[in-house]
């Protein structure tokens, strides 16, 4: 995937250039000896800047954004490194009784525009027979209780540390977190009762 971002350098400072992603490149020209440029990278909407490399290696401090450099004694490459942000997705267990979407109906996928944006997700029913009962996290032990029973759920802060679904390191692993709406068969009881055991019995079985 071609990932197209802007990144820009803040400078009166040896060549230091700036490669924000093919094809953008930001090159400060001049940069006396002993001063500093300062690097700021600014992702577009479901992205986010996870650091910089200086000569295709990461070095101490280099997820700060903006970035300044040491003092510059030669002339130096950067390269900053984004990533997509978290995708949130939808399922169901059956979906022959049971939808599930994010925002329109058949839409089951989001990627936030930016770390901390919600996420609000739907169920619905589709049979009289059944019921929703919850929202699970895909791959959660059965024993783990429901995140919400609530027909519509919303993902807080997304991205963000403490969040279900935290940006992770390193860039080119992918953050999704699948929610599965669950549904159950709604289930009943019938009594049948003999007015006089004396005069005949009863039975019942379901079919």
């Amino acid at each position: 995937m071609k990932r197209l971002f802007l990144a820009s350098v803040i400078a009166l400072m040896s060549v230091v250039n700036v490669l924000a992603g093919s094809p953008q490149q930001v090159k400060v020209d001049d940069v006396e000896c002993g001063n500093k440029v300062t690097m700021t990278a600014t992702a577009k909407a479901k992205y986010h800047f996870v650091e910089w490399l200086y000569n295709g290696s990461t070095f101490s401090g280099n997820q700060a954004n903006p970035y300044t450099t040491p003092a510059i004694h030669e002339n130096r490459e950067y390269k900053v490194r984004w990533k997509l942000n978290p995708k949130v997705v939808v399922e169901v267990n059956d979906p022959a009784v049971g939808d599930a979407y994010i925002g329109a109906v058949g839409t089951t996928e989001e990627i936030v525009d930016k770390l901390g944006d919600n996420v609000t997700v739907t169920a619905e029913v589709l049979d009289d027979c059944y019921k929703f009962v919850g929202w699970k996290k895909k791959g959660a032990p059965d024993t783990d209780p429901y995140l919400a029973t609530t027909l519509n759920y919303t993902v807080t802060n997304v991205g963000n540390p403490g969040s279900l679904i935290p940006a992770t390191y390193p860039a080119d692993q992918e953050d999704v977190l699948t929610l599965v709406a669950v549904f159950e068969i709604i289930k009943y009881s019938v009594t049948v009762i003999s007015d006089d055991d004396d005069m005949g019995t009863v039975s019942a079985v379901e079919n």
